[in-house]
């Protein structure tokens, strides 16, 4: 198959993935953070820090995670006959452009949200291998890209939250 013929149903199984990651992670973030500082985890504290998370991870996660992803797959894509190789080495490209994406894109670099951005990666790579696999019947593919609208809705709610 042509690869022009893959690439859009890769683009919209990798922003499905964002959406879905950056919910996922958003509360993993949200509730490691409260209960790092000892905070109370009730539903109104986790619900305010949800949303101040999102702010941060629903860019990440349709600019650099989306185009990461589609960069590893194509790489793997050209540069592999072996279909057995393709998931290991997409996890191990997923992993390390979390690692790194922190330097590239805010300029520094800890290690400790390097091997939180590892795990933030590597979650993604996870729900994009799921959705790969189950993501062929047309309809389902619609109902779940209508999916991709829910962090960005709540990310704008933010914005206008923290505005008002």
């Amino acid at each position: 198959m042509p690869l022009s013929r893959l690439v859009l149903p890769w683009l919209y199984r990798k922003l499905t993935s964002a959406a879905i990651s950056a919910v996922l992670t958003s509360v993993y973030l949200a509730v490691a953070m409260l209960y790092n500082a000892g905070s109370d985890l009730g539903v109104k504290p986790l619900l305010s820090m949800i949303m101040i998370v999102l702010l941060y991870v629903t860019p990440m996660m349709y600019i650099y995670g989306v185009a990461s992803s589609m960069i590893s797959e194509l790489l793997l894509y050209r540069l592999l006959r072996r279909k057995w190789l393709h998931g290991p080495l997409s996890a191990a490209l997923h992993m390390f452009f979390g690692y790194w994406g922190q330097l590239l894109l805010l300029g520094f670099f800890s290690y400790k949200s390097g091997i939180l951005g590892m795990q933030c990666a590597l979650l993604y790579f996870l729900i994009d291998l799921i959705l790969s696999k189950f993501l062929t019947n047309a309809a389902l593919s619609r109902a779940i890209q209508a999916f991709i609208f829910l962090p960005l809705l709540l990310f704008f709610i933010s914005i206008i939250g923290i505005n008002l």
